[in-house]
């Protein structure tokens, strides 16, 4: 949905330039895909001391790009820069939780359904990604682009939050027990193998 309007917005809403909206767009995208990696990264780092370690990422990313968010479209229009690094922060942080998601998945699912967890995973974020930029557009119409972004960006990241929140109090359970079926598995095969 920020993809899809927020050229848009930076054009009518904050006067910005053909050009200032290439440039703030290039960088912003440039930032964001460096969060990808980071999170990913920040996530194992933080796992290896704690199961909860990649939902803790992922909530945090999920809660900051929401504060900074409403923070970045609050500044006024002619701040230009302090505008640029409010939006380049919540660009480095809004895909935080992308990478933890999905090893989450991997990390509470049978070898023979993740491909199917993930799908669905997939599947609710695109139904999701397809409907936003419709509303989007619809609560434009009749207030502002402004209000649309922020209304159905932190909106969403605000739900998200406290999924992201009860995932990780579950999620070592799960963890744990994934890991006991893939040991008793393991230990089957053993058994068979030394049987033969």
């Amino acid at each position: 949905m920020i993809t899809f309007w927020f050229f848009r917005y930076l054009e009518t809403e904050r006067g910005y330039s053909s050009s200032e909206v290439l440039i703030t767009m290039v960088i912003a995208v440039l930032v964001l895909a460096s969060g990808y990696p980071l999170g990913g990264m920040l996530g194992d780092a933080l796992f290896r001391r704690s199961l909860r370690g990649r939902m803790i990422v992922s909530a945090t990313g999920v809660i900051a790009g929401a504060i900074l968010m409403v923070g970045a479209l609050s500044v006024p229009t002619q701040e230009k820069l302090l505008f640029g690094l409010l939006l380049c922060l919540t660009s480095v942080v809004m895909p935080f939780a992308a990478p933890n998601v999905v090893s989450t998945v991997s990390d509470v699912t049978l070898p023979e359904v993740r491909s199917t967890a993930t799908a669905m995973l997939n599947f609710v974020e695109q139904i999701g990604s397809s409907v936003a930029p419709m509303l989007a557009g619809l609560i434009a119409v009749r207030a502002s682009l402004q209000t649309a972004i922020l209304g159905i960006s932190v909106g969403a990241w605000l739900v998200c939050f406290v999924f992201l929140v009860l995932c990780a109090c579950f999620v070592p359970r799960d963890i744990v027990a994934l890991r006991k079926q893939m040991q008793a598995r393991a230990e089957v095969e053993r058994a068979r193998a030394g049987g033969a």
